[in-house]
């Protein structure tokens, strides 16, 4: 998981862990990116199945979030989905930063 991050960071997506959670943040304008990350996002959530962590929040500019198809979708499925495994529930968040 720790390699995935490095990974996103090499192409600008910060992140913070905590304890349960994961906290993701595209600021840098990478649309020419974006498959990248997505596929390193949605490798970062197949992963976070199997480990302790509960929660991912993904911040970015919405421009981002509609190249991020497969983040998008695969978050939407997990939302408060109990988990087969250890019944804990995931609670994924988006929050979409808007240039007025």
């Amino acid at each position: 998981m720790i390699g995935i991050l490095n990974q996103l960071k090499e192409v600008g997506v910060h992140s913070i862990i905590s304890d349960e959670q994961i906290f993701l943040e595209i600021l840098e304008d990478n649309l020419n990116q974006a498959k990248k990350i997505d596929g390193l996002i949605n490798d970062l959530l197949t992963e976070m199945e199997s480990s302790n962590f509960k929660k991912v929040l993904l911040e970015c500019l919405s421009i981002h979030l509609r190249r991020l198809n497969c983040t998008v979708d695969k978050m939407k499925s997990y939302i408060y989905k109990v988990s087969k495994k250890s019944n804990k529930y995931w609670d994924f968040r988006l929050r979409i930063m808007v240039n007025y």
